[in-house]
């Protein structure tokens, strides 16, 4: 089955964005006429991602090199599973836990 890009990107945005379920998708694109089955909209949604991949990576990349500072939420591990600490690196390299929503400086 060969498709378009903008039956990609629309494809694309109702799962990712609107969080449309494949399954929804499938009955959605059956409702217009098209004739696809579950596995060919899972192939839709999930063959040739490489260009949003590296994508991605080169905004990932950018923020990291020119951010004053990165914050990460660790899931509590680093904090003795107490919700509301974040890890905040400053650009010197240094590290501060501070409560979820205060800022230390």
């Amino acid at each position: 089955m060969r498709i378009g890009i903008h039956l990609r990107r629309f494809c694309l945005a109702l799962h990712a964005h609107a969080q449309v379920t494949t399954q929804r998708l499938t009955s959605i694109l059956n409702g217009i006429g098209m004739e696809v089955s579950k596995l060919q909209v899972v192939r839709i949604l999930t063959t040739g991602l490489d260009g949003f991949f590296a994508k991605g990576r080169e905004i990932l990349r950018t923020g990291l090199t020119t951010a004053r500072y990165v914050s990460v939420d660790d899931a509590c591990e680093q904090h003795a599973h107490r919700d509301g600490i974040t890890s905040r690196s400053a650009a010197r390299g240094s590290a501060a836990s501070t409560p979820a929503g205060r800022s230390r400086g």
